[in-house]
């Protein structure tokens, strides 16, 4: 636009309009560009414009976020983000430019990772508290590059009834650092060698190891029985890294 004096917009080309108009503009790529079989979220989170009451501004700036499952819908969602911007600046005599950053891909667990990790933490939990088919949510997760390069899962570990990260009110409890330690090392634990010959995961556990795992992040071996050096390390290191607030998703223990 061009900026000029708050009581003289007709000298004026005013981008705050234009802005305005794109706002709602932009929520039609949802509800009118994509089919309500599909996920796409876009969603405004920034707009920035003008310095003082009386001064129109000479630029505005818009930010948000898009989030999608299919490599198409995220093409067609930025190919219609350009053209809502460019042609509603045109209808008000102004001119945009869009910078679209493509982010994280979906992340998309592996059946098979996310069985053993769903029946590990039935074990640590109990079944009435593992959801092993939740709902997928849009939040992004940079874990999405691994699972594109190896097989895995990602799970969510429930803190109780607390606005969700990102809240202003959000407070991580650390209360359940104990069973987030105590799923990582019983996941330790439960793995398979490749020697085992399709072992179930209650023999892998006892069988293999001889050990079992109490809520409280400890190992103890049965008796007569002692963990690998090297596995004991292994369960120390992973009980204190599950206390940082960073945890698992795709399943939810709760």
């Amino acid at each position: 636009g061009v900026g000029g004096h708050g009581a003289e917009p007709a000298a004026s080309v005013d981008p705050i309009p234009a802005a305005a108009a794109m706002v709602g503009a932009l929520q039609t790529i949802v509800s009118r560009n994509v089919s309500a079989l599909d996920r796409l979220v876009v969603s405004v989170t920034e707009v920035h414009a003008g310095t003082a009451h009386n001064i129109i501004p000479g630029t505005a700036w818009l930010g948000g976020t898009v989030r999608s499952f299919r490599p198409e819908i995220r093409d067609l969602a930025e190919r219609r983000m350009r053209e809502i911007a460019e042609t509603q600046a045109a209808v008000f005599g102004c001119t945009a430019t869009v910078l679209y950053k493509r982010g994280y891909p979906p992340l998309v667990n592996h059946a098979e990772q996310a069985r053993f990790a769903a029946e590990v933490a039935r074990e640590v939990v109990g079944a009435d508290k593992v959801d092993a088919d939740t709902a997928p949510v849009m939040p992004a997760e940079d874990f999405s590059y691994m699972l594109e390069a190896r097989p895995g899962a990602y799970l969510f570990l429930g803190q109780g009834d607390t606005p969700n990260c990102h809240h202003p009110q959000y407070d991580f409890n650390d209360a359940i650092a104990p069973i987030g330690a105590s799923f990582f090392a019983r996941l330790v634990c439960c793995l398979p060698r490749p020697s085992s010959g399709g072992a179930t995961l209650s023999r892998l556990a006892t069988s293999w190891w001889g050990s079992t795992l109490t809520t409280s992040g400890s190992c103890r071996s049965s008796p007569g029985r002692t963990l690998p050096p090297a596995l004991r390390r292994r369960i120390r290191w992973r009980c204190s890294a599950a206390r940082t607030p960073t945890v698992p998703l795709g399943l939810r223990a709760v």
